[in-house]
């Protein structure tokens, strides 16, 4: 609904236009799913005391599925932006 009219203030290239287009629908296909995780690691689980495991949700499991998901897509297979960055979204 906004996405045109804020992309539009930018006077980049088409592509730029389209990726930025993709990006944004990825980050609000995985907002809700975001927002719920934080609000039961660092609302609940935190707030009641535990710590190791909030610390192994958001630590560990960035390094070990986000990130190297990502590289991969990155590095390996040259996977256009939007791409990668659903490939990093795959750790929640």
């Amino acid at each position: 609904m906004l996405k045109l009219p804020i992309l539009s203030l930018y006077k980049v290239s088409t592509e730029v236009l389209n990726y930025a287009g993709m990006l944004i629908n990825i980050v609000t296909l995985f907002l809700w799913m975001r927002i719920n995780n934080m609000t039961i690691v660092v609302g609940i689980l935190r707030a009641g005391g535990d710590t190791k495991f909030s610390m192994f949700l958001d630590g560990i499991i960035i390094w070990i599925v986000g990130v190297p998901l990502a590289a991969v897509g990155a590095f390996f297979f040259h996977l256009p932006v939007y791409y990668v960055y659903l490939l990093a979204m795959a750790r929640k």
